[in-house]
Formats: structure tokens, sequence, C-alpha cells
């Protein structure tokens, strides 16, 4: 069954449901805009990660994150064991628990074909990116500013009403921005609203060359393709909250499809 919203889904914004989806929507992201780029160009999915402390105190970023593993640190103790040979001198490992998580946030690169050089980065942001003062949107900003001073295309997706956003946001809920090395400082916006369909959107690629990529299909092969018509409670309010007017419509239009 299809999502009873007509755009994108205010559930899936849960903490507990985002990461899923969040790398459901970029996998399929990759099989449809590669269908429209090959073979002139080839799409990766390509991954970041990070350790993120218990400075990045922003709970809905931390929620979406798993714990992390023992990292192992050499390094001279005092007092160490006795023994009768030189080798009482030698660093010893001690095992140490990061008060802290591993992150790891997917994106994709579009590659020339015929020089394998990148032409275009594929965004979409997770909580960690929109939330200040953390070690995500501090990585992540370190990364949008070196391509926005490349040559390199920028896609970035917007998703989630959360959060610190890195465009002006007015009187919308989610966007999709486009920057084409061409064209800066100057960029291109769609605005879209909780009631709209998720828009037709631009892609740059090298020179001359562009695609339109259909974000409604993308976000309807992910809800598909990972069934979230079964796993998703559509009887209880959906995290983060809606605004009144919102909430009031929602109701209604799940009451229309129930």
């Amino acid at each position: 069954m299809p999502s009873p919203f007509p755009g994108m889904d205010p559930y899936l914004e849960h903490p507990g449901e985002w990461p899923g989806f969040h790398n459901r929507f970029i996998a399929d992201l990759q099989t449809l805009l590669g269908s429209l780029i090959v073979p002139a160009y080839f799409i990766n999915l390509e991954e970041r990660v990070y350790i993120s402390t218990m400075e990045d105190d922003d709970r809905v970023a931390r929620r979406s994150r798993v714990p992390d593993i023992l990292v192992s640190r050499s390094r001279n103790r005092a007092p160490l064991p006795r023994r009768s040979t030189a080798a009482s001198s030698e660093p010893i490992v001690i095992l140490e628990e990061i008060n802290g998580t591993s992150v790891r946030e997917w994106f994709l690169t579009i590659r020339e074909a015929r020089n394998r050089e990148v032409v275009t980065i594929v965004e979409v942001l997770s909580p960690s990116n929109k939330s200040p003062q953390t070690t995500g949107r501090r990585k992540y900003h370190r990364k949008r500013t070196a391509i926005l001073n490349s040559k390199t295309n920028l896609v970035e997706i917007d998703l989630l009403r959360a959060g610190r956003g890195w465009v002006d946001r007015v009187a919308y809920d989610y966007h999709a921005y486009v920057s084409e090395s061409a064209s800066r400082p100057e960029g291109l916006l769609w605005p879209i609203r909780l009631a709209d369909k998720l828009p037709q959107i631009t892609i740059p690629l090298a020179a001359a060359d562009r695609v339109a990529l259909d974000l409604q299909t993308v976000f309807t092969m992910a809800y598909d393709n990972a069934f979230y018509s079964s796993q998703l409670d559509y009887t209880q309010d959906p995290v983060p909250p809606l605004t009144p007017a919102q909430a009031r419509w929602a109701k209604k239009l799940l009451k229309s499809r129930s």
C-alpha cells in the first residue's frame, strides 16, 4: 500500500524510523538516478564515518545512532607488571570504551565515465547534519564548504522538519537545493510543504548535461520496498509533532484513507 500522505510521510521522521528510511531512500535514489545517467556517468554509494562524542547532546541526533565498539590504545601506564626481562618497559594495550558513538552517513557521488572525475555530490540530510554544536554538523559544514568552493555540483535534499537547515526556510517544511558550480553563488531551491507532492528536480552533471529526477518516485520506491505501510503506526502522533493546523489536516487525511 502507498503512503497515505501525498509527499513526504512525517511518520518516517521519527528517530527510530529515520536511519532505515534515509539509507533506503538513498539506495533507491541511486537506482533511479543511475538509470538516467549510465553509461556516460556512474554513480557510487559512499560513506562518511566519524566518532561523535557525548558533547553532541542533541537528543534527536543521538537516538538515531548506534553504540560504538571498544577501541584499543597503546600507552605507558605506571605501575607496570613486574617482569624479569627488558620487555617490562614496553607499552601495554589498554581497552577503553569511548564515550561516544560511531556515525555512518551515506551519500552519492556521480563521476564522469571517461575520466572518472567527480561532477556531482548528492546528500540527503540527517539529524546530525542539522543539529547545532554537534560533530556531525561541523563535519558536514566543512564538506559542504569545500564542495561550494570547488567545480563540483551539490544536490542537497532535506526531508526533515526538525533541526537547523542550510538554506533559509520560511513557509515550507522540506526542500531540495541544487548548487551548480557554473552558476554560483546562485542556486536553485524547491520549497516543499507537508501537503505537497515531492517535486521533480534538476540534477546538473558535466558541462551542459542535465537530468530530471522525480523525488516522489524515489520516495514511493523507498516506502514500498521497505514495506512501511505494515510497520508505521498511524494511530499515534508523528515525531516531531505537527503544527496544530497540520495535525488537523493529517487527522482528516488519515481518516479518509483508513
